[in-house]
């Protein structure tokens, strides 16, 4: 599934909806925590949009469970509430953005740009993990020079994509406080957005 909405206001929900399905998402929606745990129990989603303000639980217990299942899911929380404290909290915990209704932000033209950033075209469905550091520079910034011939092929070269045939790859830092040499992120290929492996975690993997 490219895009779950929780929203407990039936105007809201189907705004949303229907301008995600309009640019071609794969898109489900429901107004309830229960609703929205049982969903992401049973496919893989890309980009969640949480209101907090939910009507069984908190929107908050609900970010908590999809982080801590789906880890890669991009989160975007939605709400009344302008809160300077709880956007903090929430961008800090993981949340790609923190949306408050009525606000430029929460416009049709601006929540397209910002899914698209987050997950790619609804076509190309090139992340947005493939916009990040060129490789070769994370490398010589990040990893120990003990650890960075596990990128390489044998030839001495990046291996070329399983899907494109490019040498070409790009870095993305996950969403958290990066303090070098601790740093995690994710290597992808910067034609097509298909993951390299291994997968970078605390500088070395």
């Amino acid at each position: 599934m490219d895009i779950l909405i929780v929203e407990d206001s039936v105007r809201e929900r189907e705004r949303l909806q229907t301008m995600f399905t309009e640019l071609g998402y794969q898109v489900s929606s429901c107004d309830s925590v229960s609703e929205a745990e049982k969903l992401f129990q049973k496919e893989t989603i890309k980009c969640a949009v949480l209101d907090i303000g939910l009507t069984d639980r908190s929107g908050s217990v609900l970010f908590q469970s999809l982080k801590s299942a789906q880890p890669d899911c991009q989160v975007i929380i939605f709400t009344g509430n302008p809160s300077p404290y709880l956007k903090q909290r929430f961008l800090r915990e993981g949340a790609l953005a923190y949306v408050v209704k009525g606000s430029e932000a929460a416009s049709n033209e601006s929540f397209q740009r910002l899914v698209v950033s987050a997950i790619g075209d609804a076509d190309a469905q090139t992340p947005i993990e493939a916009q990040g550091r060129p490789l070769e520079e994370f490398l010589r910034l990040f990893i120990p020079a003990q650890s960075q011939s596990l990128f390489f092929d044998t030839d001495g070269g990046f291996p070329p994509c399983g899907e494109c045939g490019s040498r070409e790859y790009l870095v993305t830092f996950s969403h958290e406080i990066q303090i070098p040499p601790f740093v995690k992120g994710k290597v992808y290929c910067s034609e097509c957005g298909v993951q390299l492996d291994p997968t970078l975690s605390d500088g070395e993997e």
